[in-house]
C-alpha cells in the first residue's frame, strides 16, 4: 500500500471481515492472519494470531485457518465476558 486512502480502505475491510492477512508483506514467503479478543463491554483488549511460511500456510488453506483463528478468539471473548 502507498496511499493513505488504500491503507483507509484496507482497514475497513480487515474491521468488516473481522481478521487481518499479512500476504508475506513485512517477510518473503511468511504469512500472518489476527483477529480480536473482546472485553464485555465489545472494546478490543487483545489479539490472536498466526504466522507460518507459505508451505505451511498456502493461500488454498487460508480460509480454513481463518476458521480456527475466528473459533478461538471468539472463545477467549466468550471466557472474558462471563
Amino acid at each position: 500500500m502507498t496511499t493513505k486512502t488504500a491503507y483507509k480502505k484496507e482497514l475497513k475491510k480487515i474491521r468488516e471481515q473481522g481478521w487481518a492477512f499479512d500476504n508475506a508483506e513485512d517477510f518473503d514467503e511468511v504469512t500472518c492472519l489476527a483477529a480480536p479478543v473482546y472485553d464485555k463491554s465489545g472494546k478490543v483488549i487483545a489479539a490472536i494470531s498466526t504466522s507460518g511460511v507459505r508451505f505451511q500456510m498456502p493461500s488454498e488453506r487460508i480460509n480454513e485457518f481463518v476458521q480456527y483463528l475466528l473459533s478461538a478468539t471468539k472463545m477467549l471473548s466468550d471466557k472474558i465476558k462471563s
